[in-house]
């Protein structure tokens, strides 16, 4: 197991980096979530990276302080306690289990995080290929999908495009037809389909307790945040949340992997339509961002924390 004690350790260290970001976001959920409020776009997609920023700033500080120099306060009792794990063939069978057992996980995640990745690419590119071109809004090419299906979404990473079905465009007026585009267009300047796509492989990868909810937050946030845009442009909420309410009939049972969607399965559409309501009729409501620069210096500062124990723990684990 000497050969593999290195990527034991890197593997063991990301987890443990990533569950300290992951206890980050769950303590700063309550805050974004008070008087049963949806938190904003910008602060959900934060939650639901910090696991991705904790590994980041864990490596960064454990390459750049010499794994650390300075001893915490319960540095000796954590070496008492270590030193009390029996050293018989069995416990060390058990890590060496243990060892191997956690590099297959994160292979395996790791396979199915670029397979996935690769299948929503060829998806989009075959999605092209069988589309024919309709206009181009907003510099966001907008092509129809010849189906009996009734579909729109975006789709794409990194040129991300537009697809509606014809038999959707039939049903619908061209006041509704403008504010599904105006949705779905405000998905691709957000890169929402790119960021989507990075979370999904994260998860993937990485699948840490909670780390579905987190997703799912940021997935409501974002279809708010692009409800909103098209609200701003249509200058009536209204009509936005009755164009939801006649779309989500028509397309509601039918979903396109690695898409975004105007009306998606199992969606909120009831929260969505009451957060269209409480929007102001002119202009966008207000920003809600004033966490974020807090939560960025609590993570580093939870990180930094964490750090020595953690390096511990995997010494611990790996060296056992």
């Amino acid at each position: 197991m000497a050969d593999a004690d290195p990527l034991v350790a890197v593997v063991a260290f990301a987890y443990g980096t990533a569950v300290v970001g992951l206890l980050l976001a769950y303590a700063c959920r309550p805050c974004f979530h008070r008087g049963r409020r949806q938190p904003t776009h910008a602060e959900a997609a934060l939650c639901a990276l910090l696991p991705v920023g904790a590994i980041v700033v864990g490596v960064a500080m454990a390459v750049s302080a010499d794994l650390p120099t300075h001893q915490p306060p319960m540095h000796d009792l954590w070496h008492a306690w270590i030193d009390r794990i029996p050293s018989g063939p069995a416990v060390h069978a058990a890590f060496h289990a243990a060892n191997y057992l956690l590099v297959l996980a994160v292979l395996l995640g790791l396979g199915r995080s670029l397979y996935g990745l690769a299948q929503t690419q060829s998806f989009a590119r075959a999605l092209r290929r069988a589309a024919t071109p309709l206009l181009v809004r907003e510099s966001v090419a907008v092509y129809t999908l010849e189906t009996p299906r009734l579909l729109c979404f975006s789709v794409g990473l990194r040129t991300p495009c537009i697809c509606i079905s014809s038999s959707l465009l039939a049903r619908l007026s061209d006041r509704e037809r403008d504010i599904l585009l105006a949705h779905e267009v405000a998905h691709v300047r957000r890169r929402d389909n790119l960021l989507n796509a990075l979370l999904v492989a994260f998860y993937t990868l990485f699948p840490l307790p909670g780390g579905r909810r987190l997703y799912e937050d940021w997935v409501r946030a974002a279809e708010r945040a692009c409800d909103a845009e098209a609200a701003r442009q249509a200058e009536d909420p209204c009509d936005v949340a009755a164009t939801l309410v006649a779309v989500v009939g028509l397309t509601r049972r039918w979903a396109t992997p690695g898409a975004a969607h105007f009306a998606a399965v199992g969606d909120d559409i009831a929260g969505r339509v009451r957060a269209l309501l409480a929007l102001p009729r002119r202009g966008p409501a207000p920003a809600r961002c004033f966490w974020l620069i807090p939560l960025l210096l609590l993570l580093a500062g939870g990180v930094g924390a964490a750090q020595p124990s953690l390096l511990h723990l995997v010494e611990a684990f790996v060296r056992h």
